[in-house]
């Protein structure tokens, strides 16, 4: 009988979905998502630790082109754009009075491509946000943007709003490669590089693919090369899969090698490069706050607009519906309840040693409301041999990601109890499976 856990992996990867896959953790749910954070907002038990590091999400699936590779919510600008951006205003008044002067910790615009909104749009909602939320004493205040939609006038907006990161997708700087990935190509690369020399915030970060289609060694190492000239505090690597709907033939023994060993190429440079500039100085560490903590500190996030993800510890998660619903009745969820302690307690350990991130055994009791004693025995006898004991806080052994991964499917309760309810892909089976994890989980 084949392996459930590496079926599920599969399928999930294939399948667009992220890691941390609510179904796997919480029981279907249907609620009005207002009443979900006014419950969540009002309820004492819930630890207080975690109400210091609120985060507010705001998805813009907008683009100025969609890219062949992008797996997120997303669509091209178009004559909707006036309607969406009223119906999220209407979003941001109908939430906003439940958070009363609650201060937020972070804020995160997402795409799509936010920054391919107009100035006056942007500035709108900036305003909006700043003038509902209490967001005057953030850690962090982050867009994403792509080079072709960045002008002067628009970085001096976001400079004037008090953004603090911002965070472009290059993914490869060469025109063919871009051309051939369904990517605006034609435009002033070296001018739009310049304006973020230019116009600095506290944080850059820098969003490169390896192994997309049209890449290689040289342009790899030109395009990280041209990001580490311009100071970025940041680049973030990701490794391109092909996922369902690029028709990739995974029976094709050629084509599964080439793509494989290419990306194993790139991956080993562009971590060669990133390290060397990370031990000069020339790269700090930290990236994404936002992300962090909800992965780390196990921390609340308010998500607005279209399949923006919300989560409330120890209640559940929901999602926004996606962009052609959410234009038509913004107020409709999808959601998963959760449980009880227990699950919170998994989710957490799912969510932090999928990323390598240690749980740390003195935090988590401030968070989960559970004694270090408790969390570690908790732990350890779902995933034993997996981890060890350091200083105060659970490490993972296991160093290669699949397998870790593989381990948390098998070994944490809420995701062995309902690996069933993921289908596997129909076009996939046959396939030697060991293969499939070599091609679809580019770690």
């Amino acid at each position: 009988m084949s392996d459930l856990a590496k079926r599920v992996l599969i399928a999930k990867t294939h399948g667009q979905l992220n890691h941390e896959l609510p179904i796997m953790f919480y029981a279907p749910w249907e609620a009005d998502k207002r009443e979900l954070w006014s419950a969540w907002l009002a309820d004492t038990k819930v630890p207080k630790a975690l109400r210091k590091n609120l985060g507010l999400y705001i998805h813009v699936p907008y683009c100025t082109q969609v890219c062949s590779f992008c797996y997120l919510e997303k669509r091209l600008l178009d004559g909707t754009v006036p309607s969406f951006m009223d119906v999220l205003i209407d979003e941001i008044d109908h939430m906003a009075p439940l958070f009363n002067d609650t201060p937020f910790r972070t804020v995160y615009l997402g795409g799509g491509t936010p920054g391919a909104l107009t100035v006056a749009q942007l500035d709108r909602l900036f305003t909006r946000l700043q003038d509902a939320f209490n967001v005057r004493s953030l850690a962090e205040f982050s867009l994403e943007t792509d080079l072709p939609s960045l002008t002067e006038d628009k970085l001096r907006c976001y400079q004037a709003h008090g953004l603090t990161r911002l965070s472009v997708g290059l993914q490869n700087l060469d025109p063919s490669v871009l051309a051939q990935n369904n990517r605006l190509h034609q435009y002033d690369i070296e001018g739009k590089m310049a304006l973020l020399e230019k116009y600095r915030f506290r944080d850059l970060n820098l969003d490169v693919i390896m192994g997309i289609p049209g890449s290689h060694l040289e342009n790899l190492e030109r395009t990280i090369t041209g990001a580490l000239s311009i100071k970025p505090t940041r680049i973030s690597l990701y490794t391109f899969n092909p996922y369902d709907g690029y028709d990739f033939d995974y029976s094709d023994e050629a084509a599964v090698s080439e793509l494989v060993e290419n990306r194993r190429a790139q991956q080993a440079l562009a971590k060669r490069l990133i390290h060397a500039a990370e031990d000069s100085g020339q790269l700090g560490e930290q990236d994404n706050l936002q992300l962090d903590d909800t992965m780390r500190l196990h921390s609340p996030l308010l998500g607005l607009g279209p399949s923006a993800n919300n989560r409330m510890p120890f209640h559940g998660y929901y999602k926004n519906v996606d962009s052609v619903a959410y234009l038509e009745d913004s107020r409709r969820i999808t959601g998963w309840k959760s449980n009880g302690p227990d699950e919170e307690l998994e989710f957490h350990v799912y969510n932090s040693l999928i990323r390598s991130i240690p749980i740390d055994l003195r935090q988590s009791r401030a968070l989960l409301n559970r004694l270090p004693s408790e969390i570690h025995a908790a732990v350890v006898d779902r995933l034993g041999d997996h981890l060890r004991f350091e200083d105060g806080r659970l490490v993972r052994n296991l160093q290669n990601d699949v397998q870790m991964h593989l381990a948390l499917l098998r070994g944490l309760n809420v995701t062995r109890n309902n690996l069933h309810m993921i289908d596997f892909p129909e076009s996939l089976e046959g396939l030697d499976e060991d293969r499939l994890l070599d091609v679809l989980i580019g770690y």
